[in-house]
């Protein structure tokens, strides 16, 4: 079967940002390899790349739609997956619709973090969207390719004649090593694998991202990945195992010739002992000597042997998420952490050699200016 997967435009205001940052959608990325992988079709279309460098308008946006009309009527799909964000929702909407408007059959599915967040109302508020996936997309969208019939296609909600129907969660798997690599090859090469300095901010580098790991075992209020996890049947966290991992970024290197990665889940240090085997593999394996490296963390999840570790097998950054500089927001957050940590964290990083960037949500709810 043929299937085409959109990334849609993020909200017009919005669209500086997204148009130079170079992240791939791994997302997409993932399925579609899954689907080839099992005799599938694929083609991703991402509307920001189809909008390039035109003028930031309307007139500009209709060129776009134009512009994935004649992608989808050479293409001729028969599934159309759509991943959105809040701030992509829109856009995908629209798609949906161009999609429809095109050609009736084709199955609409409607994916991601606001899809997943908010199925009901996202087949409300879309009338051609005829399925929304919640969480992870790759087994639902191949239940879909291979013709299930909907109601025996869990981890969904869809229309049927009695109105909308959700299936139960989907059982995964505990591991994440029967995924192959994402399908680099359907993603623009020139965009994603030219200098950049928006993975490892500050570093002009050949540089991308990979997920090595999906879920995450805290409960901060402000993040969805519990929501996530809770969608489907599956463990708070599962892995990719180390060996899987450095022959990916030995694939990435030897076929794209990166100089630069960021492992870009929420927190690579999950488990010391994994991380620890995933540095000293890169320094085996002489991996360490090609390649600069940076990672999300906790500030409570390291220390000075793991920093050091990490620094000698190429890390050259890390990215803390200290939320903020108010115990009292800390608390509201239910970060479990304090300000003392932070500090440590970060005078860790420092003694250490290694750039430290943090990140902070401002505004957050019950916060005043001293906060």
């Amino acid at each position: 079967m043929r299937v085409c997967l959109i990334h849609p435009l993020i909200q017009s205001s919005l669209w500086e940002n997204d148009l130079i940052a170079r992240w791939p959608p791994l997302g997409l990325a993932y399925i579609a390899s899954y689907l080839e992988q099992n005799g599938h079709s694929v083609k991703i279309i991402e509307r920001r790349r189809l909008l390039d460098r035109r003028p930031r308008n309307s007139g500009s946006l209709k060129d776009v739609d134009c512009l994935t009309a004649n992608i989808l009527k050479e293409y001729k799909p028969q599934i159309v997956g759509i991943t959105a964000t809040t701030p992509l929702i829109t856009d995908a909407y629209r798609t949906a619709k161009l999609a429809k408007d095109l050609d009736n059959s084709i199955t609409v599915v409607a994916g991601g973090a606001h899809p997943t967040a908010e199925p009901n109302l996202t087949l409300w508020q879309s009338p051609q969207i005829d399925v929304v996936c919640k969480g992870e997309g790759e087994a639902v969208i191949l239940d879909l390719a291979n013709g299930l019939p909907l109601e025996q296609i869990n981890g969904i909600v869809y229309r049927n004649c009695e109105g909308v129907r959700t299936n139960p969660c989907r059982k995964l798997p505990d591991t994440l090593d029967h995924l192959p690599y994402p399908a680099y090859n359907l993603l623009d090469r020139d965009y994603y694998f030219n200098p950049t300095s928006t993975i490892i901010r500050g570093l002009c580098l050949k540089a991308t991202t990979v997920s090595t790991a999906r879920g995450c075992p805290y409960h901060c209020s402000f993040c969805q990945s519990e929501q996530l996890v809770k969608s489907q049947d599956a463990k708070q966290v599962r892995f990719h195992s180390p060996e899987y991992i450095i022959e990916e970024i030995d694939f990435l290197i030897r076929n794209f010739s990166i100089e630069g990665l960021l492992f870009a889940e929420d927190i690579f240090s999950l488990s010391r002992q994994r991380t620890i085997e995933i540095c000293q593999l890169l320094i085996n394996k002489g991996l360490h000597k090609k390649l600069k490296w940076a990672a999300n963390l906790r500030p409570d999840s390291i220390d000075k042997g793991l920093l050091e570790l990490m620094r000698d097998s190429g890390c050259v950054r890390i990215i803390l998420g200290c939320e903020s500089g108010s115990q009292q927001t800390l608390n509201k957050m239910e970060k479990k952490l304090n300000l003392e940590i932070n500090y440590q964290a970060v005078s860790l990083a420092r003694k250490t050699g290694i750039s430290c960037e943090v990140n902070i949500i401002f505004g957050f709810p019950g916060e005043k200016k001293d906060d």
